[in-house]
């Protein structure tokens, strides 16, 4: 092989290696600008310094053809979380790295990747945002054509969700107990996950709302899910005396499976263990 056709060769495979990966933006405002133009969604890539797994996701996952060109359908850009994007990690509440956080062209949160993902996951991850802000829209408009469209109401919940617009989510899960009553035991699941999201932004008082709906369902799994997380979150409170008459009558019921029976008793023992502790420190839970 002649030099020259040896470097046309390299300078071919440095081209299609690069094409191969992902055409990272240089700032956010320009991220924001392609996506408005070419109604794109917005990735982004909030890293450190420090960060080893951010490194392996910059090595391992990104320059890959699977997520290059899955990449295409998006405006891409990294952000560093402890310099020029402090801010912007403080409004989404990225605590974690690496936080791949999804936006559309309104900047409005669509999907969110914690930690590292090998390529083919991370692909994964990246349709399941163009899925969620496809189906948000799908659905969205089915509840204008149709306010009473109960299916569409309950699959708009967790696209709330995801979103992390939890009081919206709320909204749409009190709406759909009004029009479809018998849809009644799916909504009560529901608030489980909602309560959830709230008890992660220390909004006590709206996740224990949450449980308590939730603790209402005939299903036994949705109703024991629900008394356990009462249990913990007043516990993390220094509120296990509130947790007390919640968890005794719940554990007459004749329907717990045995194996979270136990548990709930072990955190019922806890709780009167921890009664008149409010504000100080507390026993550890364990058993007994």
């Amino acid at each position: 092989m002649t030099k020259s056709a040896i470097v046309a060769a390299l300078a071919l495979t440095t081209a299609v290696s690069q094409a191969a990966g992902v055409n990272w933006a240089p700032t956010y405002q320009s991220a924001m600008g392609q996506a408005k133009k070419s109604h794109k969604l917005v990735m982004i890539d909030f890293y450190t310094d420090w960060c080893g797994w951010c490194k392996r996701l910059d090595a391992e996952t990104y320059p890959t053809a699977v997520v290059g060109q899955k990449s295409a359908s998006f405006a891409s850009v990294k952000v560093n979380a402890e310099k020029e994007g402090i801010k912007l990690a403080q409004k989404f509440q990225v605590r974690s790295f690496p936080t791949i956080i999804f936006l559309n062209d309104r900047g409005e949160r669509v999907w969110t990747v914690q930690g590292y993902r090998p390529p083919q996951d991370f692909a994964l991850e990246m349709q399941s945002a163009l899925d969620s802000e496809r189906n948000f829209t799908t659905y969205t408009n089915r509840v204008k054509a149709n306010p009473n469209d109960a299916d569409a109401l309950l699959k708009l919940v967790p696209l709330y969700e995801v979103r992390d617009q939890g009081t919206a989510a709320l909204s749409v899960l009190k709406k759909l107990e009004r029009v479809s009553p018998e849809s009644k035991e799916k909504a009560l699941a529901r608030y489980n996950q909602i309560g959830n999201s709230f008890r992660a932004k220390g909004e006590t008082k709206t996740a224990i709302a949450c449980y308590q709906r939730a603790i209402e369902a005939k299903s036994a799994q949705t109703a024991t899910i629900a008394a356990g997380c009462i249990a913990m979150t007043y516990a993390q409170v220094r509120r296990a005396d509130l947790a007390v008459p919640v968890l005794q009558k719940f554990l007459k019921r004749k329907d717990i499976k045995p194996q979270y029976r136990s548990q709930l008793e072990q955190m019922y023992r806890y709780s009167l263990a921890n009664q008149g502790q409010a504000g100080k420190p507390v026993q550890t839970m364990g058993r007994r």
